[in-house]
């Protein structure tokens, strides 16, 4: 549910924040979709994907947000995360992020936004 002002508008911090989180998840969608074409076609594809993901990182830089990925990350309860699936796993287990289903949002280094992800115990 997104947040609304007393006016029942979101506000821009909060829509340039969703604009961010779901620019992201198409991002990552389109990353795998280009994994999966022609090598001949991918390379030019990955050139504008670069460019795409090269923009957004500018202006979030810009505006004074970063993202945070985490993904193959050893995960240390604490962590600026929600875990949907923790429930999988006993509480001596070494586990890592598998899936970062929502990054983590960094405001001038301070945690504006939790990251969402799912974990898988780690190999020996």
């Amino acid at each position: 549910m997104t947040e609304t002002n007393d006016n029942g508008n979101i506000s821009a911090e909060k829509a340039l924040v969703e604009i961010v989180v779901q620019s992201w998840k198409a991002a990552r969608l389109a990353e795998r979709v280009i994994g999966k074409l022609d090598a001949r076609v991918q390379s030019r594809y990955l050139s504008q994907f670069r460019f795409f993901n090269r923009k957004i990182d500018e202006n979030l830089t810009a505006a004074g947000y970063s993202l945070v990925s985490l993904e193959g990350q050893k995960y240390e309860s604490g962590m600026a995360i929600s875990v949907i699936n923790m429930d999988d796993f006993d509480g001596d287990d070494d586990l890592v992020i598998d899936q970062v289903i929502e990054p983590l949002i960094l405001k001038q280094g301070q945690v504006y936004k939790t990251g969402t992800v799912a974990l898988k115990k780690e190999k020996v």
